[in-house]
């Protein structure tokens, strides 16, 4: 069971929700009075890599066309540590491909970016500025997260036994039909990381799943509850909202057993590996 520092989880005011229950967390449609809260991490409005407010919606491969201000395809000289990852980010039901790499400056600062090159041709990057000096950066590949979105899970840092990831998206803004930035928090700035792994008395993962039909993520926790035998969990929702943000969709919880601990460190979606 891998660990991590939750304690560079902040959750947003105003959104948390808790349901008592005893079942295992499971796809069904959810309703819930208000949203859950959920874990996020990150820079500040403006940042590099983020996203600001106004109304965006996802773009999709119309929109996602070359342009003569592109920056090449190829990454550049002295590029440290590139990886790779493939998945249909645009929407347009092809291959993108997506690439992180680093650049050590001349004061040793260290930059860390991801670069986006869509089936069409299209190629748009952002710097990833909550990523960690050293750690073992890289992209994992694509998600639904809602009706026809999509998102790329990216390994940002790590703790002392887990990574965190975040989530990035292709947008359409009016004066740029085709950006790339960090998933937000509906309504809020803060970026999202979803931390996986686990401490001896707490765990965390991310799972895909659906509410109402369509595709959405499932944040799941699980805490050592007295006596050490069983551990308290929930399973938080969230789904696209627009606006480069997802919002929450949904919560269960329950109690579960220390040997079934396991499907809330974990990641779950097809086709992502950690490994």
């Amino acid at each position: 069971m891998k660990a991590v520092q939750i304690a560079s989880v902040v959750l947003a005011a105003g959104l948390l929700v808790a349901c008592d229950g005893d079942s295992e967390p499971s796809a069904a449609p959810v309703t819930a009075a208000s949203e859950p809260a959920l874990p996020t991490h990150g820079s500040s409005p403006g940042s590099p890599g983020s996203m600001p407010a106004p109304t965006a919606d996802v773009a999709t491969g119309s929109g996602c066309m070359p342009t003569p201000d592109d920056p090449p395809s190829e990454i550049p000289n002295g590029a440290e540590l590139p990886r790779t990852a493939v998945g249909d980010l645009d929407g347009d039901g092809r291959d993108d491909q997506l690439t992180t790499w680093r650049l050590t400056l001349g004061d040793d600062e260290v930059i860390h970016h991801l670069r986006v090159v869509t089936s069409s041709g299209k190629v748009v990057e952002g710097e990833l500025s909550e990523a960690s000096a050293m750690a073992d950066v890289r992209p994992l590949g694509t998600i639904p997260v809602g009706d026809g979105k999509w998102a790329a899970l990216v390994v940002e840092s790590a703790g002392a036994s887990g990574e965190n990831i975040a989530l990035w998206g292709l947008h359409a803004w009016p004066d740029d039909p085709c950006s790339l930035g960090r998933l937000t928090i509906a309504d809020d700035s803060a970026e999202l990381t979803f931390p996986i792994g686990g401490t001896v008395g707490q765990v965390s993962g991310l799972r895909c799943t659906e509410v109402d039909g369509m595709p959405a993520l499932g944040i799941t926790t699980a805490t050592q509850e007295s006596g050490g035998d069983t551990y308290a969990w929930q399973e938080q929702r969230v789904q696209w909202s627009g606006a480069g943000a997802l919002r929450g969709a949904g919560t269960d919880s329950g109690s579960v057993a220390v040997d079934g601990l396991d499907q809330y460190a974990g990641l779950d979606c097809p086709g992502i590996s950690l490994e």
